[in-house]
């Protein structure tokens, strides 16, 4: 069992550099793109370099200052699971690797800053980012077996 993204399995984190393709734009991580979809608010150049200049942790602050498009709460399961396959897919051929390497662990995004959706936090939680990253790994092996 991988319990949290923590030491080795780091790289799991949103906050892992990968090339993150969106459209017309490369991100620097998920959290990136992920928190770029919470809106429809078109970014000028000017804002979006400013943007990708940002931390991953940087970005999470600002993300929860925007103005969010009125269908995210139905759409961020999808978004957060499109994104993931991109993180794995073959723009970042290590971290598939290295996911693949995981087989069939039971992976959870255990957290001590109170994310119960995407997580779990003092055992009570979703852990949907750690079912939507085995979902992934699933997708991919498939894929690898045919």
């Amino acid at each position: 069992m991988i319990e949290g993204f923590q030491g080795e399995y780091r790289w799991l984190s949103n906050f892992w550099p990968a090339i993150i393709q969106v459209s017309d734009v490369t991100y620097p991580t998920v959290e990136h793109a992920y928190v770029a979809s919470k809106t429809h608010m078109p970014f000028s150049p000017q804002d979006l370099k400013w943007f990708l200049s940002l931390s991953p942790g940087q970005v999470k602050r600002v993300g929860r200052q925007l103005d969010l498009r009125p269908d995210w709460e139905n759409s961020k399961f999808t978004v957060m699971y499109e994104l993931t396959k991109i993180k794995y897919g073959n723009a970042n051929l290590k971290l598939q690797e290295k996911l693949i390497a995981t087989h069939d662990e039971y992976i959870e995004e255990t957290n001590h800053w109170g994310d119960t959706y995407w997580g779990i936090c003092d055992g009570e939680g979703h852990n949907w980012l750690g079912y939507i990253i085995m979902q992934v790994r699933d997708e991919i092996i498939s894929e690898n077996l045919k």
